[in-house]
């Protein structure tokens, strides 16, 4: 069973998912696993989520089983929630008794937090096997699903990939839509694939003459084997990103790396102060991104003391899932 998370909003407000697990005839054991994320997921990164087990679908309640209600942590992201439950979670036995027959319920209550990633999709699945109790005693019951590591991105070096330039012809601004990199460093420029910068949102301010520059953005990378072939899907994940505004540059992190910033990166000022109106405006963005090699840097070093602001089974029953 899968469902397609599309078309999120950012709210305080909480969904619901609810899926019965059926089990007739005989009573069963059952595991439930899901689909590890992709190594670079944005709108997983973005989704939090909790579960929770109802063993008669609502007589008595729910209990959260994820993440740990012993823990901090009242809210997990989607992508950690499908790392923890890929090694599979066993079910009949959450309420301390030991398969089940009838029909139980699970909760998945889901949540877009932030604005960076609301128009991005991803596929959540689950998969449940069952065996019957009469076929296997207690004690040797293992589950189907062996325990299991999700590939994660390998992000060995953290490499210059391009740069951008505010061009003097839009007036000092950054517009949204999509831009073609200034420069591109040597081992980008001929690897067979076409690069740009999407500008998803931009932060101006007004000048004393009326006329407005950008001090802040929020982006997202493009690749393709063409212009019209560009995806965010085919991009490389960015793990650093630089912000020149007069004389100083500052470097954000991006952690874990990702295809878009987290949100806008903006300029700074000597003295640290933080209003629209006092910030430079932007005059290049330099793009680092994740490598297998150390290339070094090709544009230079930064103009300021920059610093990393993060941006943070089968059964001889019948055996039914539905949502």
């Amino acid at each position: 069973m899968s469902f397609d998370l599309s078309g999120l909003r950012p709210s305080t407000e909480t969904r619901t998912e609810r899926f019965h697990i059926t089990a007739d005839a005989n009573p069963v054991r059952a595991w439930l696993r899901t689909n590890c994320p992709e190594p670079v997921d944005p709108l997983g990164d973005a989704v939090e989520v909790q579960l929770f087990y109802d063993g008669d679908c609502g007589e008595n309640g729910r209990t959260k089983i994820y993440p740990d209600p012993d823990s901090n942590d009242s809210w997990s992201t989607l992508n950690e929630f499908r790392r923890w439950l890929r090694g599979g979670l066993r079910l009949d036995d959450l309420d301390d008794q030991p398969c089940f027959d009838g029909t139980l319920c699970l909760d998945l209550d889901y949540r877009l937090r932030g604005d960076w990633a609301e128009d991005l999709s991803t596929e959540l699945t689950f998969e449940v096997a069952a065996e019957q109790c009469r076929h296997v005693d207690e004690g040797s019951a293992t589950s189907p699903f062996p325990p299991a590591d999700c590939p994660e991105l390998d992000c060995q070096y953290c490499v210059e990939f391009g740069k951008l330039d505010v061009d003097e012809d839009d007036d000092g601004r950054l517009y949204p839509r999509v831009y073609e990199f200034t420069e591109l460093c040597s081992q980008f420029i001929d690897d067979g694939n076409t690069y740009a910068l999407e500008v998803l949102e931009a932060t101006n301010k007004e000048e004393d003459d009326e006329t407005q520059e950008t001090v802040c953005v929020s982006f997202r990378l493009l690749a393709g084997e063409s212009w019209d072939a560009l995806d965010e899907a085919n991009a490389p994940a960015i793990c650093s990103v630089a912000v020149k505004g007069g004389r100083l540059t500052e470097s954000y992190e991006v952690d874990p790396p990702s295809t878009r910033t987290r949100g806008e990166v903006c300029t700074v000022t000597q003295d640290g102060d933080t209003a629209t109106g006092a910030l430079p405006a932007i005059s290049n963005i330099v793009v680092s991104v994740c490598s297998e090699s150390d290339t070094g840097d090709c544009f230079g070093p930064t103009d300021g003391p920059g610093g990393p602001p993060s941006q943070a089974d089968t059964s001889d029953q019948r055996f039914e899932v539905s949502d």
